[in-house]
């Protein structure tokens, strides 16, 4: 949107959550922003938020001594805090500098007139949304998400970014309780929405696959009418949606669906080729057949936008994904899977089937396995579940940290059937010198779990990568 102006002035003159200010208010360019005072950069703007754990307020005179061009405070706080700091410094006094952070960012976010498309679900959509705005870059100027900027902070943080020269944004929304996903939606206000699935990721806030499916479709229930939604229609839940003030795009493997995928093959590595509507065959870099869906949905996306499919195939050819999820590659001869940015028990079965059915190694199949948090009330259960899914597979060893994981094991050695070794340490240190006296040329390991329990230490002590 060229020649777009907005100011802090404009903002703070609708904005009911304010109190007071003080300073030089017009040099602040609110998107010029921090919330961290280690990483804050001269002449930023300083948010000081206040969390369970932590009180940016405590962080103000640092920001300022790095010459933060302005503060906005808690009123609460700056009460009994006022007379400490120089009169002119530059004060912005809101009743709660979370809502501040974030009724800023919808109000910035409804000065542009893009299409933005918004992402949930309880697998891939970290994937998905790269997936989608990599193609879509061949045609547009895109915002996304850093990282996992995904949550209450995050999605405002990203929203804060957009620029009049953006054409489209790809916003993934995350959830760890109920009425996230509905307040984030609000708060993007996407006129095209995306549910990956619906799956056991964060069951311990909902307490069933249910909840789940009802948290993850507020994406739709929120979106404005005329919105469109594309569905996977392969999902047991998400196929049962339904509502008319919304266009809804049926993606899946069904004749019936809009944009049809079919899995032509694998290759070596577990790397699938598919078609959609008989248009084009790729061939994901990708590991593992549950990315299907993910590269079948992007491609879907794209093909709304009008991208051509050349530029399609050619994106999603050479697509791979972040760090720490399902990198594969060679070391010294081993075979390594490094899935350790997360897990939950159906990333973690996926991680498994694939380790199984891999066919290009003919050395032992090696896991080591972190728990997976969030499960709440459901975290034993689920972790023997996990012990019985790998019982009776062709594995020759697993590894296991953290306390709920010592559940799994009591699932694998539920019967007799399970032909390898199951061991349970207290430390990465302690699993990593048993994998390395066991290694071989032409294994396969597989290292996965939550990441709180950074089983990549696994690996770095494996390898002398400390």
């Amino acid at each position: 949107m060229p020649g777009l102006r907005l100011n802090t002035h404009n903002f703070l003159e609708g904005y009911d959550g304010f109190c007071s200010s003080s300073g030089a208010v017009e040099e602040i360019d609110y998107q010029n922003l921090s919330i961290d005072s280690r990483t804050l950069q001269w002449g930023e703007f300083f948010i000081a938020l206040k969390g369970d754990n932590f009180d940016g307020h405590e962080f103000i005179a640092d920001a300022l001594k790095k010459h933060a061009v302005g503060v906005a405070a808690q009123s609460e706080w700056h009460a009994h805090n006022e007379a400490k700091f120089p009169r002119d410094a530059t004060f912005i006094i809101v009743k709660d500098t979370l809502d501040f952070l974030q009724k800023l960012s919808t109000w910035h976010r409804s000065h542009f007139n893009i299409p933005i498309i918004a992402i949930t679900g309880s697998n891939g959509k970290t994937t998905l949304r790269k997936m989608i705005s990599e193609i879509l870059a061949a045609k547009f100027n895109v915002l996304s998400n850093e990282k996992n900027k995904n949550n209450h902070i995050g999605v405002p943080l990203t929203l804060l970014k957009m620029q009049p020269d953006h054409e489209a944004a790809v916003v993934e929304i995350g959830t760890n309780h109920p009425g996230e996903i509905g307040f984030l939606t609000e708060l993007v206000n996407p006129r095209i929405g995306v549910v990956t699935n619906i799956g056991k990721g964060h069951i311990g806030y909902f307490g069933s696959l249910e909840a789940i499916y009802e948290e993850k479709t507020a994406l739709f229930d929120r979106m404005r009418s005329g919105s469109l939604i594309f569905k996977n229609a392969d999902d047991a839940f998400l196929k049962k949606y339904h509502r008319n003030s919304i266009k809804m795009v049926q993606v899946g493997t069904s004749e019936k669906c809009d944009y049809k995928g079919k899995m032509i093959s694998t290759d070596r590595y577990g790397c699938v080729k598919f078609s959609i509507n008989d248009l084009v065959e790729i061939q994901l870099l990708i590991p593992g057949a549950h990315h299907f869906h993910n590269a079948l949905m992007a491609a879907a996306i794209a093909l709304h936008f009008d991208i051509p499919v050349g530029a399609i195939k050619k994106t999603l050819e050479k697509f791979r994904p972040e760090n720490q999820r399902m990198q594969i590659y060679e070391e010294n001869g081993i075979l390594v899977i490094n899935d350790t940015y997360n897990a939950n028990p159906d990333s973690t079965r996926a991680a498994i089937d694939y380790l199984t059915n891999l066919q290009i190694t003919k050395g032992r199949k090696i896991i080591v396995l972190g728990d997976m948090l969030e499960m709440g009330n459901f975290g034993e259960e689920e972790h023997i579940a996990i012990g019985k899914f790998i019982n009776g597979r062709s594995i020759d060893f697993v590894f296991l940290f953290g306390p709920l994981s010592r559940m799994v094991k009591t699932g694998i050695l539920d019967t007799n059937s399970f032909k390898g070794e199951a061991h349970w340490y207290e430390t990465h240190e302690e699993i990593a010198s048993h994998v390395k006296k066991i290694l071989a040329p032409n294994d396969a390991l597989l290292v996965k779990g939550s990441r709180g329990m950074k089983m990549e230490n696994v690996l770095n002590n494996i390898f002398g990568k400390n």
